[in-house]
């Protein structure tokens, strides 16, 4: 390959001295691919954009880079899928110091969606690269058959070290809100590692009976386990102010400066300030249906119960109770099953990994190319290396009957149903879709404030803000987006509603009709 091909992602927003006209300044230090032979290659001046999507609802990370290949790179780099890509990007960390950070992670080819010649531009290809987490591609080559007990977060921290040779792990949220299921006994049957993750964390709650989450970011990569009620917690997660001087994100009128350098250094900074807290677009679904809310997670809902060992079948309705539970039983059905598609990105939502590849007569001797953490082989490697059919074999550890202090995840989610209804039926009751400059630290869970303005303010001469849109949302989605020298975040936020503190329903069954008198008892 030629390196005095210009770098097309080359950053434009700079002035004559190099200061940044911009607050998502950004450039690829690095972008190297490694093949199957374990030959490396610099592509930095071949990609055009790359798209990377982290939220709060799986570990797995997934990317997607768009090459312009002008000097055969395809042929001669002997691309076929089975290749590792290694980034690394520098970005604008403080606009008030003007220094500078490097952010790195690495991915392993899922697949190559796209391949665009044509006859006008016969000497230059274009297509496109869809990556995963090197984690989630393991993931996908096991099935594990093994016995769980006591709790299922420490269980999930096995399963990444044991399995997936990943030892960042974060439960720094057990001292606030720890799983409180310390008495499972259950078993888990051919499944893969992240399937294993994602059924084990619907078996933890913390004493609020919210729900756990596992996710991964571009920032801090270490895989995340924290409940609901720690994310929204002031003390455990603050609010994120993009600046010292802004607390919150605005959407203002008027176009986005052309000239953000000012006059002096002074006027530069504070229209980086500004910029930084701005912004750009804002798509929202604001659908308010309290009826639908009600039907799905709130008072007088019926739950169907089968009890197989007495052959009975009965309703009961659920009626939120105001106390905690001495021990904390649910399952986390926060979101369902079916992917997101956001700005063109497919994100497997509560899955371990979208990835279908049966492992078959394959040579994965490439993998070795990983560079796991600590140094460490994952065992499915070694496995795979020898015979990939191998992978699936199911190990079994059997487990004696229920001793009276433990519980059957069947009991677990049967008795937690009523709240995570009511979690479910909430936490996506208001949701914006927003685009901001380019921030890192904007990372999934991370809560942010907005503020909207009104349509029509009679009271003055500007429009004041309005408080129904306005808030503190958390982030569920986003997809950091590197593309024409802008870095961008386009982030679906989700409002902090705090149920924690929710009123509900007097044990009694009646509601109270405020303005009228008396009251109304369910029947």
């Amino acid at each position: 390959m030629d390196p005095s091909i210009p770098n097309s992602n080359t950053s434009r927003n700079v002035d004559a001295d190099g200061k940044p006209l911009y607050p998502s300044v950004y450039e690829f230090e690095e972008i190297q691919m490694i093949n199957r032979n374990g030959d490396e290659e610099d592509i930095t001046h071949l990609v055009t954009s790359f798209i990377i999507a982290e939220e709060i609802y799986s570990p797995v990370l997934t990317g997607k880079i768009r090459i312009r290949d002008n000097v055969n790179f395809f042929e001669d780099f002997q691309l076929d899928g089975r290749e590792i890509v290694k980034v690394k990007i520098k970005y604008l960390d403080s606009v008030e110091e003007n220094t500078f950070e490097t952010l790195t992670y690495q991915f392993v080819v899922k697949d190559y969606p796209l391949f665009e010649k044509t006859k006008e531009s016969i000497n230059v290809q274009e297509y496109e690269i869809n990556l995963i987490s090197a984690f989630s591609y393991l993931s996908r080559l096991q099935q594990i058959s093994r016995g769980v007990e006591g709790n299922p977060v420490q269980a999930i921290e096995d399963i990444f070290k044991t399995y997936l040779a990943y030892s960042k792990f974060d439960y720094e949220s057990k001292a606030r809100y720890p799983c409180l299921t310390d008495n499972l006994k259950a078993v888990i049957t051919q499944r893969t590692p992240l399937q294993a993750v994602e059924y084990l964390k619907t078996l933890c709650y913390d004493e609020h009976q919210s729900p756990f989450f596992v996710y991964t970011t571009l920032k801090d990569d270490s895989v995340t386990v924290r409940s609901w009620a720690d994310i929204i917690d002031e003390n455990s997660n603050p609010t994120y102010e993009p600046t010292a001087d802004h607390d919150s994100y605005q959407l203002l009128t008027g176009s986005v400066p052309e000239n953000a350098s000012g006059s002096t250094a002074g006027e530069r900074v504070e229209n980086l300030k500004h910029l930084r807290s701005r912004i750009i677009s804002l798509n929202s679904n604001i659908k308010l249906d309290k009826l639908n809310q009600a039907v799905a997670g709130g008072i007088g809902s019926v739950t169907e119960v089968i009890d197989f060992e007495a052959r009975s079948y009965n309703e009961e309705r659920v009626i939120p109770k105001t106390e905690n539970l001495e021990q904390t039983i649910g399952t986390n059905e926060v979101v369902d099953n079916s992917d997101l598609i956001f700005g063109g990105l497919s994100i497997g939502r509560g899955r371990g990994t979208s990835l279908e590849l049966d492992p078959g007569d394959f040579d994965f001797t490439y993998l070795e190319n990983l560079d796991f953490d600590d140094g460490q082989r994952p065992r499915i490697l070694d496995n795979i290396l020898n015979d990939p059919r191998t992978s699936q074999s199911v190990y079994y550890l059997p487990i004696s009957p229920y001793p009276e202090e433990f519980v059957s995840p069947a009991q677990i989610k049967l008795a937690a149903l009523p709240y995570v209804k009511k979690y479910k039926a909430n936490m996506e009751s208001a949701v914006h879709e927003i685009a901001v400059y380019g921030d890192p630290n904007l990372k999934a869970a991370t809560k942010i404030k907005i503020k909207i303005p009104k349509a029509v303010d009679t009271t003055q001469d500007e429009p004041g803000i309005d408080d129904s849109l306005s808030g503190v949302y958390v982030i569920g989605v986003n997809i950091h987006q590197f593309e024409n020298g802008v870095y961008t975040n386009r982030l679906r936020i989700i409002k902090d509603t705090n149920l924690i503190n929710a009123p509900t329903l007097p044990s009694d069954g009646s509601i109270p009709y405020n303005g009228f008198g008396g009251t109304s008892a369910i029947s």
